[in-house]
């Protein structure tokens, strides 16, 4: 299947040559008996490769040292961390305000109220001054 796959990305991309699928690896069976018998037969052989290529590995295998693995875990308890703090400093930002600090709101909101309407009052206080002068140096 590999193969003929191959061999059409082969003759799509303008290759010269194209590679045919083997008949030697899979024989064409005349019967559903000889099938059965051919694809048990499969297994076997790739069993075997397998071991074999299984037994190279196993002699270049890494083990982790204990300083890298501490490493790693302290690292992932930083980042743990961080991501906890983000998170409870994201949430007192939007939390409702306690008892205490509406007082405080409240208290702050009427100070600046007060200092608006005395500012409004002593705007409209000069304004009547003005007028006042306006009008006296008009008569004249």
């Amino acid at each position: 299947m590999l193969a003929m796959c191959i061999a059409s990305s082969a003759n799509a991309a303008g290759a010269s040559k194209a590679i045919a699928p083997s008949t030697a690896a899979t024989p064409n069976p005349k019967s559903f008996s000889e099938a059965l018998k051919g694809a048990t037969e499969t297994p076997e052989t790739t069993s075997s490769t397998a071991s074999t290529a299984t037994g190279a590995t196993k002699n270049t295998e890494t083990t982790n040292s204990k300083s890298t693995i501490l490493i790693a875990a302290g690292a992932a308890i930083l980042l743990l961390l961080a991501i906890g703090f983000v998170i409870a400093r994201d949430a007192r930002k939007v939390a409702p305000a306690t008892e205490g600090e509406s007082e405080e709101r409240e208290i702050r909101a009427a100070k600046e109220r007060a200092l608006l309407l005395q500012k409004r009052r002593a705007k409209a206080k000069a304004a009547r001054q003005s007028r006042k002068r306006n009008t006296s140096r008009a008569k004249r």
